[in-house]
């Protein structure tokens, strides 16, 4: 059995966080998990699907406050996803008028954050972590000398990859951060992992080593999940998609989705990797919180067969 003790928190405050980004000085178009880009916010440390919340950051800044590291992992394991989202917060950054007024009151985290089901908000470092008060936009720099290999660089003015591993190591940023350090609590080698090395939440609960509860009222009993799989074809060659309504709906309720994600009329959400990838549809989750975009194949995952619209499989 593994152990996970709250106190695990005190393990972020191990690497930098660059560009609000909470995977290992990674910056990523495909992995946009925080609020405010291109900002310095300290040494911490951090597992994918972390948000560094700083949207009141003047009001930081003037108070000396680090900014809030949230780590989805430490609440995912003792919740499921619908526990918060969308009646507690709306899974969108920006979109929660946050402050520790109203969650004093009771709001936000303060629905949890009371002193009896999780510490209260007088213990101010233990979600204050991101040490450090610099919330200014910071300007590239690049340590390159050699004329030869200033093709290289990316946008930021950083090695992207020179297609020499040995040189300058694996060029996707979710490889490097599967192959990077975890925090203990998803360190032991009994924990499931994707391709990448990142956690496999699903299979991580499948194998019981997880019981997230499904309200924050104990005897409240969880809705069984929908069986029902959605074939999603798409416009190219690409497999064509298929949507399974079960793992969902294990972790979230209907209308975390419908309608304002996905409108419930087959054919009726216009849906294209373009806008995926810019945080709509299944990006609203996909690539912040659950397994990334790069990792295809888990959803296109049946070969083309000459099917005209998307239709309900068993």
């Amino acid at each position: 059995m593994i152990l996970f003790d709250p106190l695990i928190l005190n393990s972020y405050r191990k690497r930098k966080v660059e560009g609000g980004i909470m995977i290992y000085k990674i910056v990523s178009h495909f992995v946009l998990i925080a609020i405010f880009i291109g900002m310095t916010y300290g040494t911490v440390f951090g597992e994918f699907g972390d948000v560094v919340i700083s949207k009141q950051k003047e009001s930081l800044q003037e108070a000396g406050i680090p900014a809030v590291i949230f780590p989805h992992w430490f609440h995912r394991i003792r919740f499921k996803c619908k526990v918060c989202h969308e009646s507690i917060f709306i899974s969108k950054a920006g979109a929660n008028d946050m402050n520790m007024s109203n969650i004093a009151k009771g709001a936000y985290c303060g629905k949890c954050h009371n002193g009896k089901i999780a510490w209260d908000t007088l213990e101010c470092p233990r979600c204050h972590m991101a040490e450090g008060t610099n919330l200014k936009e910071t300007s590239s720099e690049t340590s390159i000398t050699d004329p030869k290999k200033i093709i290289y660089l990316d946008s930021s003015g950083k090695i992207a990859s020179t297609g020499n591993i040995k040189e300058s190591g694996v060029a996707g940023n979710i490889v490097k951060l599967g192959k990077g350090e975890h925090v203990k609590a998803l360190s032991p080698k009994e924990i499931p992992r994707d391709k990448f090395g990142l956690v496999d939440w699903v299979k991580l609960a499948d194998a019981g080593l997880i019981n997230p509860a499904p309200d924050l009222d104990p005897s409240v009993k969880d809705d069984d999940p929908m069986d029902l799989n959605i074939l999603l074809v798409t416009a190219g060659k690409m497999e064509d998609v298929v949507y399974p309504h079960k793992v969902h709906t294990w972790w979230l309720n209907c209308d975390s989705c419908h309608d304002q994600l996905f409108t419930m009329e087959t054919g009726a959400t216009d849906m294209n990797m373009s806008g995926v990838i810019k945080g709509d549809w299944c990006g609203r989750c996909h690539a912040k919180v659950a397994f990334p975009l790069e990792d295809c194949m888990r959803c296109h995952v049946k070969p083309k067969s000459g099917a005209k619209k998307a239709q309900v499989i068993q």
